[in-house]
């Protein structure tokens, strides 16, 4: 091989360890995402009555509510997360 052909292959393996370089550190300075920890939880039952009036009078009317094992905050939706301190109700307290 000549020495035009030594310095080309040599130009491009200087190119391609650049770029290479190049990716590692715009891999290296993307930041990382800001995140809470998951919070597990559980939805406790609570019997709940209310009356209801009716033409015939008044009629009490039985229904179950739940409330957050962790926060404390009662609704009447049974949901996967709770929405005030965001807990994950699966009922799993290892995480």
């Amino acid at each position: 091989m000549k020495l035009k052909d030594w310095l080309m292959i040599a130009f491009w393996t200087l190119v391609i360890a650049a770029g290479i370089a190049f990716i590692v550190f715009y891999f290296k300075s993307i930041l990382t995402a800001d995140v809470a920890p998951v919070v597990h939880g559980l939805w406790e039952k609570e019997p709940s009555s209310f009356w209801r009036w009716t033409p015939s009078g008044a009629v009490a009317v039985a229904s179950t509510t739940y409330r957050c094992g962790l926060c404390g905050r009662g609704t009447a939706v049974k949901s996967n997360y709770c929405p005030n301190c965001g807990a994950m109700m699966d009922g799993n307290a290892d995480g």
